[in-house]
């Protein structure tokens, strides 16, 4: 039997939304109350979730399409989810030979650029922040961001804030200033993270101190626990959860009983400096449970990780707004540094250079290549400037560029629900007559589940989308 998903309620006299992502593909497995699908309205963003678990079964409306309260956006089948489920216990696969991919935005050593044949997919795109070095590591849709050590991030910092100031474009003061600013941020940051991770840890440390493995494993298969039945399920997450090869090293036998088998798992969630994350269907084991034994004194850890999530995305707005103190010219208009490092990083992470006729790079690195894909469609520069015209080259978005406020998105069942889960903020070109045209979105939210730490993609904005719809070649 399907379930509905529905547009849930928005907020005091909001009545419709704007549907500006799916998260989930039709027939991919999703877990009860996991994020499907992204609304946004001028009040709220909202991440609607799945009302049970299963597999996306249908797809009513698509990206950018408006939506009522009350309206179907799609549908979950659940009979589907248990027929996977079984055919997994069936099929035991080979062992995989590890693969290396290669990376897209890598520069190929010793090789000249050759003739790339395919387009490449700019779906959405993990940011870079401007001045903080970092590793580039492809997962899935995007290029994620392994920050490299505190002092290794200052040493870069420090000589991109020198090449500004040689250039002529901050003084040395401001330059200091930065650099101090900079390092705040960073230390902010690592101080919030290493917070999360002490939360984080504390409802599988009340297990180990306070019930027995056993009762655990009892609660976890029989979906009961000291209140009685539970209607968010713990046993379809059990074989996921405990025999992942990352509890390995908490282990204590080749031949683990599940009695031990949950103890390494609870070790391993309750490890704030582990080498492995959590997989979805651990962290979601893990959440259940404690909540199941709320009645026992199993920590309430939400508000805890709300009140972490607005301090980050208050940390990342104050910085901007510290940063457009500093003024700079750009082509004769003075421009707050903060927003000018923004445009610098949209114009990279969405590969703008097609606009500049002028340029030697290209798109990517390689020579020649003037055209980004999106969605099948060919977008060059012709088309990019189209949809924000006056922007010719990375100088003239420099100076006609905005960065939105902050928007919290708020939970809308659950646990989550009515807190806030992340945060999104608008970025616009601006025209000639002053027209702010929204270019994309700067989306901070966790990737995995509500314990972990706010990451950033930037998305194409749906005004932008229609552009591409309109103007793009096939």
């Amino acid at each position: 039997m399907s379930e509905k998903i529905v547009v849930p309620a928005l907020g005091e006299s909001v009545t419709e939304a704007t549907v500006s992502k799916w998260l989930k593909s039709v027939g991919e497995k999703v877990d009860s109350d996991e994020p499907i699908v992204e609304l946004e309205t001028d009040k709220v963003n909202v991440e609607v979730p799945s009302p049970s678990d299963g597999v996306l079964e249908n797809i009513s409306v698509k990206e950018g399409d408006t939506v009522e309260v009350g309206a179907l956006l799609g549908s979950i089948g659940a009979k589907k989810a248990q027929k996977v489920e079984k055919e997994e216990k069936k099929y035991t696969p080979p062992p995989k030979k590890e693969e290396v991919t290669p990376q897209i935005f890598e520069k190929p050593i010793e090789q000249k650029p050759k003739k790339v044949e395919k387009k490449l997919i700019l779906e959405e795109i993990r940011e870079e922040p401007p001045l903080i070095l970092s590793e580039e590591v492809k997962s899935d849709n995007y290029v994620e961001e392994k920050i490299v050590s505190p002092s290794a991030r200052k040493i870069a910092n420090e000589k991109n804030i020198d090449n500004l100031v040689e250039q002529g474009k901050i003084t040395e003061e401001e330059g200091e200033q930065i650099k101090g600013a900079q390092i705040e941020l960073i230390e902010e940051r690592e101080k919030i993270e290493n917070e999360l991770k002490t939360v984080g840890a504390e409802p599988a440390k009340f297990f180990l101190d306070k019930v027995p493995m056993s009762e655990v494993v009892k609660s976890a298969t029989s979906d009961e626990g000291p209140d009685g039945p539970d209607k968010s399920k713990t046993s379809t997450k059990v074989k996921s959860a405990l025999n992942n090869k990352n509890l390995k090293s908490y282990l204590t036998s080749d031949n683990p009983t599940e009695e031990e088998k949950m103890e390494a798992f609870m070790k391993m969630m309750s490890d704030e400096n582990r080498e492995v994350e959590p997989t979805e269907a651990q962290i979601t084991l893990m959440d259940r449970l404690n909540r199941r034994y709320a009645s026992k004194g199993a920590p309430d850890v939400d508000e805890k990780i709300e009140e972490i999530r607005n301090r980050t995305i208050q940390v990342e707005s104050d910085y901007i707004k510290q940063n457009d103190s500093i003024k700079m010219d750009v082509d004769g208009k003075e421009v707050g540094l903060g927003t000018f490092l923004e445009a610098n990083t949209i114009f990279k992470q969405f590969h703008l250079e097609a606009i500049d006729e002028q340029s030697e790079t290209g798109v990517h690195k390689f020579p020649g290549m003037f055209e980004t894909n999106h969605a099948g469609l060919a977008v060059d520069g012709e088309v990019l400037k189209k949809c924000m015209p006056g922007i010719n080259n990375k100088k003239d978005l420099s100076k006609n560029f905005e960065v939105g406020d902050a928007v919290e998105q708020k939970g809308v069942s659950g646990t989550q629900k009515g807190r806030t889960t992340g945060s999104k903020r608008i970025v616009y070109a601006v025209t000639a007559e002053g027209e702010r045209i929204p270019m994309g979105v700067k989306v901070a939210r966790s990737k995995t589940g509500k314990l972990g730490k706010l990451q950033t993609v930037y998305q194409w904005s749906p005004e932008f989308k229609k552009c591409f719809a309109k103007d793009g070649k096939r």
